[in-house]
């Protein structure tokens, strides 16, 4: 998102505009809440949001930027709060953007590996949608039970599988995302084969709501393993560990073969406003 050259001077003059669209109940000026928004799970960082607004629409995320964009006032995405960078603390102030309330998953294909998902669902849950049709959504990071795939998405997660079958990244294949003005982009889809375009989707993954706010992800799937095991080696040294799982790793994970395709996708605009939204940080 671009960046207001400084910080509003008076960020709540947006309020009464912001209740209008959500209502009172998704609107909180509070202390409990300006507290409670105020850090992630980041030690040591700590912003101070105006105001906290949980937003449950694509159309609802639109229009609170657009709103913000018109008041100048910075906005910051968030989900659960679990990262460790400090990517959903309001450093600015302004409007803490809520995302926890877009928790539904639209769809799952498993004739095509594929599922839909808002950004509030938790990557646990996801996982187990997947599973139901035996079917595995790989990433898994150690805060899978809490972190929104929204989160993941913007932060570029990892994961304790990201060895073997790569990062959040590596699986998505479609987004739709809001602009700091308020217009709606659509980013990738369903098809694997789809070369038109800018990569934009490997743009947004990683970009921890700087860019834009993700309001859907479509997911690739894979056929879930016949059995899982755990296993516990111990090692003489971490060199020695080192060595052992690159001895491990089948050719086709070694690093010249790690490196991702580029997927180029075609964007497509619903809308387009000005934009002027200082940048926020997701998850």
């Amino acid at each position: 998102m671009s960046t207001s050259p400084s910080r509003p001077t008076d960020p709540i003059a947006a309020e009464p505009a912001l209740r209008g669209l959500l209502g009172d109940d998704r609107v909180r000026v509070d202390a409990a809440a300006r507290t409670a928004y105020a850090i992630d799970a980041t030690p040591l960082h700590h912003g101070a949001p105006d105001v906290v607004v949980f937003p449950e629409t694509t159309e609802e995320v639109a229009a609170v930027l657009r709103l913000a964009s018109e008041h100048r006032v910075p906005v910051v995405p968030r989900g659960a709060g679990t990262n460790l960078s400090a990517a959903a603390v309001p450093h600015l102030g302004g409007v803490v953007l809520v995302l926890t309330g877009m928790d539904r998953i639209r769809v799952v294909e498993p004739d095509n590996l594929l599922l839909v998902t808002q950004p509030g669902v938790t990557v646990a849950t996801v996982q187990a949608a997947a599973a139901e049709h035996g079917l595995l959504y790989p990433p898994d990071p150690g805060s899978a039970a809490t972190a929104t795939i929204g989160g993941n998405v913007a932060t570029g997660a990892g994961g304790l599988r990201g060895l073997k079958y790569g990062v959040t990244r590596d699986y998505v294949i479609g987004v739709e995302a809001v602009l700091a003005g308020g217009e709606v982009i659509r980013c990738g889809g369903s098809a694997t084969k789809d070369l038109a375009g800018y990569d934009l989707v490997r743009l947004l993954c990683g970009s921890e709501g700087t860019l834009a706010v993700i309001t859907e992800i479509t997911l690739r799937l894979l056929p879930r393993p016949e059995g899982i095991a755990v296993g516990l080696a111990y090692f003489d040294s971490p060199a020695a560990a080192g060595r052992a799982v690159a001895a491990s790793a089948p050719a086709r994970y070694s690093s010249s073969a790690r490196t991702a395709p580029s997927r180029p996708s075609r964007a497509t605009s619903r809308r387009s406003p000005p934009a002027a939204v200082a940048p926020g940080r997701p998850r």
